[in-house]
Formats: C-alpha cells, sequence, structure tokens
C-alpha cells in the first residue's frame, strides 16, 4: 500500500486472503472493495475500511424462495453441503462427494420424492453435472437454481440451451 501508493486496495475472491488482507487495510486506515467473498464473518468484524458488493452465502437463495413462494411452488429438493427452510417444505436434502462425477443415483432419489423445485449449492463444475444429468434422467422441475455455478461463463458455455431458465442468486440486491 505505502510502496506503491495506491487510493484503494482491490480485495481477493477468496475469503481467508480476504480476511488476512483487512487485517492490514483496517490497521492502514485503507479501504478495501472485496469484490468475491461469501462469507458473512468478515462483516462481523466491524471493520470501518472494507466494503463488499456481493450478498453473503446465507442470503443467496432469499431471492429464489421469494420467486417459488409467489409461482405458487412449495415441494423443494435440496442437493448441497447444507439447507435452511423458509417456511417451505423440503422434500429431499442429500450432500453429493466433492469432485463428483456422478450424481445420477442421488437424482433419481430426488425425482422420486416430486420436488417443484431443485435447489443446488454447487460451484460451476457440480451445476454443469446436475444440469446434464436432470436432462439425461429426464428429471423434470418446475425451477432450477444454483447457489454460484449457473452464473459462470464456463457454465452457460457447457449447458448450453439446458441453461435456459436456470436461476441463481443476484449480488446486486439492496437487502
Amino acid at each position: 500500500i505505502a510502496e506503491d501508493k495506491v487510493d484503494l486496495v482491490l480485495g481477493p475472491s477468496i475469503d481467508s486472503v480476504t480476511r488476512a488482507a483487512s487485517i492490514a487495510t483496517e490497521k492502514l486506515k485503507y479501504p478495501m472493495l472485496s469484490t468475491g467473498i461469501s462469507s458473512s464473518d468478515i462483516w462481523k468484524r466491524n471493520h470501518k475500511y472494507v466494503f463488499g458488493v456481493y450478498s453473503t452465502a446465507e442470503t443467496y437463495f432469499h431471492g429464489v424462495i421469494d420467486l417459488a413462494l409467489k409461482s405458487n411452488l412449495r415441494k423443494v429438493a435440496i442437493v448441497n453441503e447444507d439447507a435452511r427452510q423458509k417456511g417451505m417444505q423440503i422434500v429431499f436434502q442429500e450432500k453429493y462427494p466433492v469432485r463428483a462425477t456422478d450424481v445420477t443415483a442421488m437424482l433419481n432419489r430426488a425425482k422420486g420424492s416430486a420436488p417443484d423445485i431443485l435447489l443446488g449449492g454447487s460451484y460451476e463444475p457440480d451445476a454443469l453435472l446436475i444440469t446434464r444429468q436432470l436432462k439425461e434422467l429426464d428429471v423434470s422441475v418446475k425451477l432450477l437454481a444454483f447457489s454460484v455455478g449457473a452464473a459462470s461463463p464456463e457454465y452457460q458455455a457447457g449447458a448450453a440451451a439446458l441453461a435456459d431458465y436456470v436461476v441463481g442468486p443476484s449480488m446486486w440486491e439492496a437487502d
């Protein structure tokens, strides 16, 4: 900061690295714009010089859930590492392994629960795998959403037309 005489620090996109960098920017009273972190932990530290633009992971699906409720969709299949219930009937929930290459058995179990919505807490490779295998298995849900994966250009390119009508969180909402 002092050597390069910068006016603003653009923060790292990884939570743990951002937490470490924030110690320096706070000490030096230098603004840091964090553009990629999703953890809410850093905001609990009451830093005065760290600013963010993304919503926190805890709120990723709030807009999707609101959309589902407005569309009278109530039965949810969740395939991710963790989930929160918000007045909806969770009819299926299962974790899948890191770096999964086949989730057909899990998706068949989800299909058996007849969900209206499938929410995936998934980065791009998993979101693409799930999207493709849903099509292969002829699993049809009224709403398919991923926490992060669907927003990447690689997902869009890899899923092609299968990406149509797949949704995810918006990072630009006021609350």
